[in-house]
Order: C-alpha cells, then structure tokens, then sequence
C-alpha cells in the first residue's frame, strides 16, 4: 500500500521485510480528510474569494457600530472609516419650480443636502419657515395658545401671515435676480441618495391663470406656487445613512447646471452597515484558518522520516 495524501495510517514494507507506520493527520486537518486533493483546492479558491469580497464591509461593520453626528461640509469630503453618520443640514431636491427656472434640466429630481452654516442653507430654513407661516401651517395651535389671553390672537395671526408673505416675496425677487449667489458654496454640500421606497413628489403646483386673469391674480398664483413647492422640496433637518463616494457624472452634472459644486461623497439616506458581510468574512476567516493550519499539519506528518519511526538507525 502506498502513503496517502495526509499520511494516515500508511504502512510501508522496507528492507528486510520490517513495517513501519507513518504518523497520523493532526485533528485540524479534517477538511483535506473529508474533501480531498481537488476539493480543497476549490474550497482554497473559494474562501480566498469570499474573504477579498466582504473585508471592505466587515471593518466598516467593525468600526460604525452607532452612526455619528457630522456636518454637512465635513461629510461631503470626509475620507475616514465612519461612514455610518448623522448629517445636519437642509434638504434640497431640486426642481423648476423651487429654483424659478422656466425649463427643467438634468438636475430635476436630484437631491442635495446643504451644510447648516451655508448661506445658501440660511436662506432655504428661512424661506422654508415663511412658507409655512403664509399656508397657516401653524395658525391653529397658535390661536388655542393665545385664545384664553388675548382677544387680539386671530388679528395678530393674521397680521403674520401678511407679513410672511410680504417676505416671502422679496425673498422669490432675489432668487430672480441673484440666484447664483445663493447656490450653496463648492465643496460645502451632499449629494443625497434616497432610500428605496421613499416616496417620490411630482408635478406642478398651483393653478394656470385664465385668459381673462389680471396681471396682479397671475402674480399672486405665482408666489403660491412657489410657496407650496418650498414647502414640498426644502426640509431642514438631520439624515442619517452612509456615506458612499458620489457618481462622477452626477457631480459634474450639477456643476455645469445649476452650477452646485458637490463634494466627493454621496449620502445613501436610511442605509446601515450590512452585518451579514460580517458574518461571512468570520465564517470564511475560520474556514481559511483550518486550511492553512490543516496543510501544515497534513505536509508535516507526511514528511516524518520513517526511518526514525520504525527505529532504524
């Protein structure tokens, strides 16, 4: 009989009719036992595969074990492990009808997330909190508050929802006339990837005006239109989600038009740390473990000298 891959149990007739038996396969051996040669061979290509693959996910599993607070602009270049983050800013999805653009381009439905101490995100929380305040968003639990104190509570609301939309106003004026100034500053913001299911908003807002509608009428419909869109499209607040490098295309999309110079990142809203590539690279690590410290132990208990075993000098 003829030694075995792993030398167990193998006798071997030498000179002078004497028997010798080789040592046996340590224990952790046990996979080159059960699959042989060939099927090792596979399972060597197949763990090596498995632990190429999922190492990225396994740290970043690792190291974002709670999501972390970040600015917008810190989270647009940020090049460290913690991706997992909690981003506060204002949320912007551009449209023809918040930006008061007469045709949309390729930005349409694209969202943006922008840094709290931006301008640009100053004016959209502003702009947002006056919108609200023109469509009586918060009359109702105003008026209760003020109801048992003061008789001059519905005046006093009313009196507000003029002067919101009075600002309101100005405020659409200069994003006429200056709205390039108020784009966010390069590098300062996020593109924002929604998650999938999220729902999607579209459509025109407001009414078209009839032939026979006085200049001051169209007017009016156009700043509740665009009130109504703010409304829709500017949300402050926080995202949480990982970070993810952002599509070249987009990004330079956005700089040719509106003209948003994002920053290299991209936020993948609701997304967590996958834990199962995790549990598939400590699996495939274990798996790695056995066939390394098993080929050692099979190479040496083939390579005792037999000699030395049947005690020949």
């Amino acid at each position: 009989m003829g030694p075995s891959f792993l030398g167990t149990h193998v006798s071997l007739r030498m000179g002078g009719g004497r028997l010798m038996t080789t040592r046996r396969a340590p224990w952790y051996s046990f996979l080159y036992t059960l699959l042989g040669a060939h099927g090792t061979f596979w399972l060597w290509i197949a763990t090596v595969a498995t632990l190429w693959w999922t190492w990225q996910g396994a740290v970043l599993s690792i190291v974002n074990r709670s999501p972390e607070p970040r600015s917008a602009g810190l989270a647009a270049s940020s090049r460290d492990l913690r991706r997992w983050v909690v981003v506060s800013g204002v949320r912007l999805k551009l449209d023809k009808e918040v930006l008061l653009r007469e045709e949309d381009g390729d930005f349409r439905g694209t969202e943006v997330l922008i840094d709290d101490e931006d301008p640009s995100a100053r004016f959209w929380r502003a702009t947002r909190m006056l919108a609200d305040a023109d469509a009586g968003a918060h009359d109702e639990p105003l008026l209760r508050a003020a109801a048992g104190t003061s008789s001059l509570a519905g005046p006093a609301v009313l009196f507000a929802r003029v002067r919101a939309r009075q600002v309101l106003e100005t405020r659409m004026l200069d994003l006429q006339t200056r709205g390039k100034d108020l784009l966010p500053r390069p590098d300062t913001s996020l593109l924002l990837i929604p998650a999938p299911g999220a729902p999607v908003v579209t459509g025109s807002f407001g009414t078209p005006g009839s032939p026979s509608s006085t200049e001051t009428e169209d007017y009016y419909r156009r700043v509740t239109a665009w009130r109504d869109a703010v409304r829709t499209h500017v949300q402050p607040g926080a995202e949480c989600g990982l970070l993810d490098e952002a599509p070249a295309k987009v990004r330079d999309r956005l700089e040719n038009d509106p003209g948003i110079r994002l920053g290299t990142n991209a936020l993948r809203a609701g997304r967590t740390p996958n834990d199962v590539e995790l549990y598939v690279f400590c699996f495939a690590a274990f798996v790695f473990l056995f066939l390394a410290t098993g080929l050692h132990g099979a190479v040496t208990a083939k390579r005792a000298d037999p000699r030395k075993d049947a005690g020949t000098p």
